[in-house]
């Protein structure tokens, strides 16, 4: 068995700190022996003693390892003499960066890149990015994310049709198409809520009012008066709660312009939500047919734009612009669909459970991440 180091933000609530510790916990449980090197990236961090891996951590630096796995943004890469070192990288539009810093150079530096989706290893070839790549998705703890009862929230009936988004609130997650649809499709009148879990840059008191102000932004470029019921969620939920939301909801709504795998959307699917995606990047890659276990919505490729609190997009890369009226028509069927015949959503959802457990749970990561540690590590 393999001595890997792994570095990266590993204790904040992010969804690539989320991703590190179920690669950290399939490792171990692997029987491979690991230590980490905890980098803060984050202002936001859980206290590490919540989590029960690391009772099984070891404790070596990289002098002792055999792998390093650095699981960061690409200029905090630092190579380490005669040891296998392997980039875990992310990105989510149609190109690398090469402003400030050219990230295909700095992988170029490493030996072996894992990204998560077949979307990532083609923008990463086509960037220049000439090392191996292997693609490792992102693990769901699938006994934890399951079909259940689900959160009770005060104003959803037991008959509405639940819509669900989890995002931070980034322009690249395009919240504002998101809502539009929704307030423009559906009215109070309507058996419909709508779950919106986000926040900002953290989880204070003035962000929650501003992401308030934000959503309140967006409803009012409609001038619609019976506006459908929203609730709006801004608390810092915990790991273990997030499964109780996701149960509580019929279908999980991305209008994202670009992921690079998105780990909300795989999550709920884990507990029986019927997805929707923009038809692009790697959550399309999470849905095997449209129909089957998920729906996908059309969409035009633009030029990106700069991301507030990111130095690394810019118009020069592409991301996918949905196409409003297609997510309004998806919404809808899937609406009338839970109304008219339920038992055909209740296939589809479970249809996706289905297909979280057999490509992304820890099992089936387990297989592909340990026969290429075994072959790295020889």
């Amino acid at each position: 068995m393999a001595k890997i180091l792994y570095k990266g933000d590993i204790y904040s609530p992010s969804g690539y700190s989320n991703a590190i510790r179920n690669y950290i916990r399939c490792l171990l449980d692997l029987g491979h022996e690991v230590a980490i090197k905890h980098v803060q990236h984050d202002r936001i961090q859980f206290d590490p003693s919540g989590f029960d891996f690391t009772l099984k951590l070891s404790n070596f630096s990289y002098e002792d390892a055999d792998i390093v796995i650095d699981q960061e943004t690409p200029e905090f890469y630092e190579p380490y003499k005669n040891l296998v070192n392997i980039a875990y990288c992310v990105w989510e539009t149609s190109r690398l960066p090469d402003s400030l810093l050219n990230w295909a150079d700095q992988l170029n530096k490493m030996d072996i890149i894992f990204v998560p989706t077949e979307f990532n290893r083609k923008i990463f070839q086509e960037s220049g990015v000439k090392k191996p790549i292997f693609v490792v998705p992102h693990i769901i703890d699938t006994k934890k994310f399951k079909p259940g009862k689900g959160l009770e929230i005060e104003g959803i009936m037991k008959d509405d049709v639940v819509f669900l988004a989890c995002f931070q609130w980034t322009s690249r997650k395009n919240p504002k198409d998101l809502l539009l649809a929704y307030a423009s499709e559906f009215s109070r009148f309507e058996p419909v809520s709508f779950i919106l879990k986000t926040y900002a840059n953290d989880f204070s008191l003035q962000e929650e009012e501003r992401i308030k102000q934000l959503v309140q932004n967006v409803l009012s470029l409609t001038n619609i008066d019976d506006l459908p019921d929203i609730y709006l969620l801004t608390k810092p939920v915990e790991s273990e709660e997030m499964p109780f939301i996701y149960q509580r909801a019929d279908i999980f709504v991305s209008a994202s312009h670009g992921e690079s795998f998105c780990l909300p959307v795989a999550e709920a699917m884990s507990c029986g939500c019927v997805p929707i995606v923009t038809g692009w990047s790697g959550q399309s890659e999470l849905i095997t047919k449209h129909g089957y276990d998920g729906f996908w919505v059309d969409y035009i490729l633009e030029p990106a734009e700069k991301v507030p609190g990111s130095p690394w997009y810019s118009s020069k890369q592409n991301w996918a612009k949905i196409k409003v009226l297609d997510l309004k028509k998806t919404m809808r069927e899937l609406y009338e669909l839970k109304k008219s015949n339920p038992q055909k959503l209740k296939e589809i959802s479970q249809n996706a459970r289905n297909t979280i457990v057999k490509r992304f749970s820890f099992e089936a990561v387990g297989k592909i991440l340990d026969n290429i540690i075994k072959e790295v590590a020889n």
